[in-house]
């Protein structure tokens, strides 16, 4: 039994020896009492290409000197170089458009808004000729000033200029925080009775 195994694992080595050298694995089976098969012929590796070294300076090269005054300057002069930031032109001409449709959509907002202050009259509907009631929603803010937003238009109203859009929206702050808001404030109202 041990012959047996003994001669698998010969057969086996053999066939690895004729893979690796790239023979043909068609050998009849070595028996106990045949002889033992001729050394195989060495096998001259192949020469590998040589590649040019990477590293040698070419024959053409030029060597350069310089002082470690100039080469302090050379590498702050590149170091330099390296934090500058990279520009590029189609991000940078994006953010332009961009500011620049901000701006319009600004622009346009703000006229949309004067437009609405216009076309309102900021009074109660119905019945705002009878009571002359304002339709603005005063508060006292915490700064101490008095600010309002129509409940139709939502036009802000302010004692600040800076806080209003335009001047006319300024200029009527004056008179509409005079106006009552409600019936009740309003002593000029006459109620008929039914």
């Amino acid at each position: 039994m041990k012959a047996d195994i003994a001669a698998k694992i010969a057969e086996n080595a053999e066939k690895y020896e004729l893979k690796r050298q790239g023979r043909p694995l068609e050998r009849p089976p070595r028996t106990p009492e045949s002889p033992p098969p001729p050394p195989p012929e060495p096998v001259e590796p192949e020469e590998e290409p040589v590649e040019p070294d990477k590293e040698k300076e070419p024959e053409h090269a030029t060597v350069v000197s310089m002082t470690s005054v100039q080469f302090q300057q050379m590498i702050q002069a590149v170091i330099a170089e390296s934090r500058k930031p990279v520009v590029d032109e189609k991000k940078l001409a994006q953010q332009v458009r961009m500011r620049e449709h901000n701006r319009m959509l600004a622009s346009d907002q703000r006229k949309m808004l004067i437009t609405r202050f216009y076309s309102c009259n900021h009074m109660q509907l119905p019945g705002s000729v009878m009571t002359g009631c304002s339709a603005i929603a005063w508060a006292n803010q915490s700064d101490g000033k008095r600010r309002g937003t129509c409940m139709h238009c939502g036009t802000i109203f302010s004692s600040e200029r800076s806080e209003c859009i335009s001047d006319e929206i300024w200029q009527a702050y004056k008179m509409l925080v005079r106006l009552p808001t409600h019936p009740a404030g309003n002593i000029e109202t006459v109620f008929q009775s039914a």
